[in-house]
């Protein structure tokens, strides 16, 4: 099976980390079935992915916006439930 080997020299994953391509691994250009031996004799950990649609990639960062905006709301609906029982306890020893 041909597939076309994306060049992009480096990605990062959603936990920060790093990937480099191994697609021109040994500078010159290698099958998938190669890239996957040369990456398999590697340290670390391996990353096999494809790329999506333009479609699938919009519904993604639609999805990745909504819990980013779920993740904000928890984080300050927190603050916000501790500053108030602060404020609670400091009017209570001041009572």
């Amino acid at each position: 099976m041909s597939r076309r080997v994306h060049d992009a020299a480096l990605a990062v994953t959603l936990d920060g980390t790093m990937l480099v391509n191994l697609a021109e691994f040994g500078g010159k250009k290698l099958s998938p079935e190669a890239l996957l031996r040369a990456a398999l004799e590697q340290p670390g950990a391996l990353f096999i992915g494809v790329s999506l649609t333009v479609r699938e990639t919009e519904e993604t960062l639609q999805r990745i916006d909504n819990a980013g905006v779920e993740a904000a709301a928890y984080v300050i609906g927190a603050r916000q439930r501790r500053r108030r029982a602060t404020a609670r306890k400091r009017r209570a020893t001041e009572s």
